[in-house]
């Protein structure tokens, strides 16, 4: 998963309700072609859904990944480095 799919599924699962992609590539910064190809690349990793050609929403699917980043996140933070950690 790149990055800048990561971006859009947080966007999606911070509204989680169904967002427009224009809606989308305005609160990502990221042109409405690249936004669209983005959610294309999720709809065909299950991340995402399409409910029309221009609106989708997160799936469960991609409401566990996020979740998951954000916990590796917020482990980053507190500055835990389980290679770093002597047995």
């Amino acid at each position: 998963m790149t990055a800048s799919e990561l971006n859009i599924l947080k966007i999606l699962w911070q509204k989680n309700s169904v967002m427009t992609v224009k809606e989308i590539s305005s609160k990502s910064k990221f042109e409405i072609t690249y936004t669209y190809m983005l959610c294309k690349s999720l709809e065909k990793k299950d991340y995402i859904g399409f409910f029309t050609h221009s609106s989708c929403k997160i799936t469960a699917k991609g409401k566990y990944m996020v979740a998951g980043e954000l916990n590796d996140d917020k482990e980053d933070k507190d500055g835990l480095d389980i290679q770093k950690i002597e047995y």
